[in-house]
């Protein structure tokens, strides 16, 4: 199935045999949110919006900017939808409150993890810390993860002026280092760039082919 996410109107657009269906979301984010007592916290309507829609073990997941709450996204053929909030995605630490902070979803190798970048002066340059958390659908919580040996992450920002514009995927490592995030800039794609989950540092890495 493939399947769109529109972020105005708030739509969620899939293909059938019988072509395209448009299903408004809205009204049923709004009731899922307030099952987990989450809807009434924010105002501000712009933050209910799904964004980085992911395709995981076969289900659709996405999150919303108010409090970043993972939500998981059930398309009921044909004109309905279910949308079930299930946890908030690894609330920022006291600590970290003074640096500014971009989150993305992703789904690696049959998993969810969440990748949060922060940096000081709205500059990507001045990474201080990359965090990363996965979903145990179990206790539908998040675990920081401290290695990843088996795969590696990618990351392309392609604005500058807009941190939440981010290309984020992740792999099995094969002829490339594991334990890593790779990234590149929005003014410089010819370096790239690689932090180390358990080191936490960050090196130059010579461009792939």
């Amino acid at each position: 199935m493939v399947v769109l996410f529109v972020l105005e109107p708030r739509l969620i657009v899939y293909c059938d045999d019988g072509g395209w269906i448009e299903l408004a979301y809205f009204d049923e984010l709004k009731q899922g949110l307030e099952k987990a007592g989450q809807w009434h916290e924010v105002h501000d309507h712009s933050k209910k919006v799904l964004y980085d829609p992911v395709c995981c073990n076969g289900n659709l997941y996405a999150v919303t900017r108010i409090g970043y709450m993972l939500v998981q996204i059930q398309i009921i053929q044909p004109n309905s939808l279910k949308i079930q909030a299930l946890n908030l995605c690894c609330l920022t630490d006291a600590t970290s409150y003074a640096y500014d902070k971009s989150k993305f979803l992703t789904e690696s190798c049959g998993q969810l993890f969440t990748l949060e970048i922060v940096y000081t002066n709205r500059s990507f340059r001045d990474i201080v810390e990359i965090k990363i958390h996965r979903f145990d659908f179990a206790k539908k919580v998040w675990l920081k993860i401290k290695s990843a040996k088996d795969r590696a992450f990618f990351l392309s920002f392609n604005n500058k002026y807009n941190h939440g514009h981010c290309c984020v995927f992740s792999c099995p490592i094969t002829e490339i280092e594991g334990n890593c995030v790779y990234f590149t800039l929005a003014d410089d794609h010819k370096k790239l760039y690689s932090y180390n989950i358990e080191e936490g540092n960050i090196s130059v890495s010579p461009p792939f082919l």
